[in-house]
């Protein structure tokens, strides 16, 4: 029996032992992705784990993934896969798929395929999460990369308003370390509720680039960056969680939380 029942919102997640969260998976008329309610709350916030888009150098602003390009939507057990075809992108297909891994826990696998040759390079696939009632818009961000490559992506007319006189962007030093080590610790979405705390993590060789806003609450991350041809696939993975409002987990706690996803084998038979 799946832990996933069907309401006119979405998916709603049954199987959560806290009483305090309500999660549903939406993706009609909304970012797809995970939103919660908390007890004694009239609406949710999110996306979490949400699908931001996908990117490729040479297509311009990110693709959208949304109700609109949705091919088929499947509930494997308790993994839910929304696939997406979006348009004008050489016959690709992206799928996420999200998967209840503990108490208001979740992971989330992103994988991408094409039928076309030579003609994708660079590409990217996004996560946001975002511990508000819709993404914030925002004029300033921290934002960290992988490598340079990774840095010319931010810069070969992907999200170019991002890139107009209103925003500035400040280098996140914790993760663009000078010695060119990239630890992408976990990070943590803060809402303006002490008991809405969203902790985010995903592995380190999957990260491309990832934006953080200043004020903690919206985070997006671009995983992968690399070239597509018929017969590849690439896949990128997250694990996130919400915290408990008397949960105030230490670095070894959460060093922990993170050494346990990264040890998961990888999925290759799905």
């Amino acid at each position: 029996m799946s832990c996933w029942r069907e309401t006119s919102e979405g998916l709603e997640w049954i199987s959560g032992n806290s009483a305090s969260s309500h999660w549903v998976l939406k993706w009609t008329n909304v970012m797809p992705g995970l939103y919660v309610k908390l007890a004694g709350e009239e609406t949710y916030s999110g996306p979490y784990l949400g699908a931001l888009g996908i990117t490729a150098r040479g297509q311009g602003e990110p693709g959208n993934l949304d109700q609109s390009n949705i091919s088929q939507i499947e509930v494997v057990r308790d993994r839910v896969e929304l696939s997406f075809v979006p348009s004008g992108w050489h016959d690709t297909t992206v799928r996420y798929a999200w998967l209840p891994s503990g108490s208001d826990q979740f992971d989330l696998e992103l994988q991408v395929s094409t039928r076309s040759v030579g003609k994708l390079h660079g590409v990217e696939l996004g996560v946001v999460s975002s511990a508000w009632t819709k993404p914030e818009k925002h004029q300033s961000w921290l934002v960290s990369m992988r490598d340079e490559s990774a840095e010319i992506r931010s810069k070969d007319g992907r999200q170019s308003l991002w890139f107009a006189n209103q925003t500035g962007f400040e280098l996140d030093g914790v993760v663009s370390g000078e010695d060119g080590r990239k630890v992408w610790p976990p990070s943590l979405m803060m809402s303006k509720r002490a008991d809405l705390r969203f902790s985010e993590t995903a592995h380190p060789i999957d990260i491309s680039r990832r934006y953080r806003s200043l004020s903690g609450i919206t985070q997006q991350t671009w995983t992968l960056g690399y070239p597509m041809e018929r017969g590849v696939i690439l896949r990128s993975r997250f694990r996130g969680r919400l915290l408990g409002s008397e949960e105030n987990p230490d670095s070894n706690a959460i060093n922990l939380w993170q050494s346990d996803f990264m040890a998961k084998p990888l999925p290759l038979d799905n």
